[in-house]
């Protein structure tokens, strides 16, 4: 996304320095400041969030508070037993 934002900033050059272009710039360089920050934040803990996922195994799901907000049309209730200790899906015999 770095790289994007500085391509995008660097094709604002190419133009004239309109107060529009200007504005645009000033918001590009912004955000490739906090994606840098971002990027530092996440390698402190751990994460390299400088590339894409490799799998799905961490990527966020954008639909997921679809499924768990009770007032969305497409929530999925979960089976009442789910929601007792010690039953439901990985409990004990």
């Amino acid at each position: 996304m770095i790289a994007d934002r500085r391509a995008q900033r660097e094709a604002l050059d190419l133009g004239p320095s309109t107060d529009d272009v200007i504005r645009d710039r000033a918001e590009l360089a912004e955000q490739i400041r906090a994606l840098g920050e971002l990027v530092e934040m996440a390698a402190a803990y751990g994460y390299d969030v400088s590339r894409p996922a490799a799998n799905g195994d961490r990527v966020p799901r954008r639909d997921r508070h679809r499924r768990t907000d009770p007032g969305h049309p497409d929530h999925v209730p979960l089976p009442a037993d789910a929601l007792q200790p010690g039953t439901g899906a990985g409990a004990e015999p």
